[in-house]
């Protein structure tokens, strides 16, 4: 009977260490795998900040592009006085917040074109000005009849090279 209790104890420690064993390596893989989640829980956020930054990045050099590739209009020669971005078309230059007839030089980047018209509303004499260009003072420019671009503008048409 000594022996037999004896084999029980032993059987039961051996069972109970097994299951201990058992336990063991189930909470150790629990634990891993709780912490692989976190993990990657945590790389995925990383990876999506990084995203939302590198497109914020990307929106803002685009916008930056843009801005580069409106056409500027100057108040004086050679790019001085006032300068003014022509982003849109205009059928009055007042409404930019430019004096009429008070432009005396252009520059007008690649893929723009830009109209400029001597009267309000789009009419009277008109000069098409594509890009990559910079004319650096109007008075070198003469309309029909002798008279120079200078302090002459009224109305400005901007337009995609590419859409004519």
């Amino acid at each position: 009977m000594k022996h037999q209790l004896r084999m029980r104890r032993i059987h039961h420690e051996r069972r109970s260490k097994h299951h201990r064993r058992i336990h063991h390596e189930r909470r150790v893989k629990h634990h891993r795998r709780i912490h692989h989640e976190r993990r990657m829980k945590h790389h995925r956020r990383i990876q999506h900040e990084r995203r939302i930054k590198h497109h914020r990045r990307i929106h803002y050099e685009r916008r930056a592009k843009q801005a580069r590739r409106a056409p500027v209009v100057y108040q004086h020669c050679n790019f001085g006085g006032y300068r003014k971005v022509v982003r849109h078309s205009t059928n009055w230059v007042r409404r930019l917040g430019i004096k009429n007839d008070d432009l005396s030089s252009i520059k007008v980047p690649a893929g723009k074109c830009v109209i400029l018209y001597q009267h309000a509303h789009y009419r009277g004499r008109s000069w098409k000005i594509c890009g990559k260009t910079q004319v650096r003072c109007f008075v070198h420019h003469r309309m029909l009849w002798g008279k120079s671009w200078n302090d002459q503008v009224s109305s400005i048409r901007v337009i995609n090279k590419y859409r004519l």
